[in-house]
């Protein structure tokens, strides 16, 4: 997995409903960045900035990283499927 997609998929997994404003969130999104930086052999001298541009780039994201699907009950539907997404 490439670095980038790996730094994605861990602010999605760590980002909770007010998680922008909860310095303990934060905190452990910036340990499992930095220890993807160290997996990938990032310089440690460079680890910080690093850092903290992808928690700030995340809370540029925050409402995608976040987003639920609506779904709608159809009338008439199969009710063993209660649910269908909006597309």
């Amino acid at each position: 997995m490439h670095i980038a997609r790996e730094l994605v998929d861990t602010v999605r997994r760590n980002t909770s409903i007010d998680w922008t404003v909860r310095e303990n969130v934060q905190a452990k999104m910036r340990i499992a960045v930095k220890k993807i930086l160290r997996k990938y052999g990032y310089p440690p001298d460079l680890e910080l900035k690093a850092t903290e541009t992808v928690i700030e780039q995340a809370k540029l994201l925050a409402e995608v990283f976040s987003e639920t699907k609506t779904y709608t009950i159809k009338p008439n539907a199969d009710l063993s499927v209660a649910a269908e997404p909006n597309e």
